[in-house]
């Protein structure tokens, strides 16, 4: 033992180190699949920025162009014009699909962690979640918090991939008309995208998610 300190001292040094390192293995293990998706949320974040400040830099270089040119020779620009807006709307519809992808692959991670990798891969239906949850751990993930926003985005996803127009499903939101053109995407990919990794955090918590740290 150290002599300064005698044998008591020591013995709560060591006690103090091992309470830190328990508090540690305490960190709620669904945090662990919060910050996971968070980090793959930021990813898709980088891309937006990538994409939007690269049509922002070619609209600005279009627009100093066409300064030094007759009306004529500026109506020969609109196409280039028209190219940059459907990139930004593709990239805004990407956005949110790979948002939705990320409550995808996060579900699939815990049902696989769980239950088996042949209940993940059945993770990616949301039936097959809710009926589930419901039937071995008695969750009701309908009643979970943000529910609601990533149902949302369940429906837009789906609505993305068939036609670029607002289902029946979508439009019982009330931000949605059935029947219209999806727009204002982006912000609701900025309502939306901090939803998700809060979602799943409850989804883990709910679940019981326990990964060794």
């Amino acid at each position: 033992y150290p002599r300064d300190g005698g044998k008591r001292k020591y013995l709560i040094i060591c006690s103090c180190i091992c309470h830190f390192f328990m508090l540690r293995k305490k960190r709620p293990p669904s945090d662990f699949m919060r910050r996971l998706a968070e980090y793959e949320a930021s990813e898709i974040d980088a891309f937006r920025d990538y994409v939007f400040a690269a049509a922002h830099s070619r609209r600005g270089k279009i627009e100093h162009l066409s300064q030094s040119l007759s009306l004529e020779q500026t109506e020969l620009l609109a196409d280039d014009i028209f190219e940059i807006k459907m990139i930004e709307d593709l990239a805004q519809q990407l956005s949110l699909v790979a948002l939705y992808r990320v409550v995808e692959k996060s579900m699939s991670r815990m049902f696989s962690h769980k239950w088996g990798p042949s209940f993940g891969h059945k993770a990616y239906r949301i039936e097959f979640v809710k009926k589930h949850l419901k039937g071995k751990l008695r969750v009701d993930l309908e009643m979970l918090p943000y529910f609601r926003e990533i149902d949302e985005l369940r429906l837009l996803n789906n609505a993305i991939k068939h036609g670029g127009q607002v289902t029946a499903e979508l439009a019982k939101y009330e931000r949605w008309k059935q029947g219209s053109r999806l727009t204002g995407l982006g912000p609701t990919y900025e309502r939306l995208r901090n939803r998700v990794p809060n979602y799943i955090y409850q989804v883990g918590q709910a679940m019981k998610i326990a990964y060794r740290t």
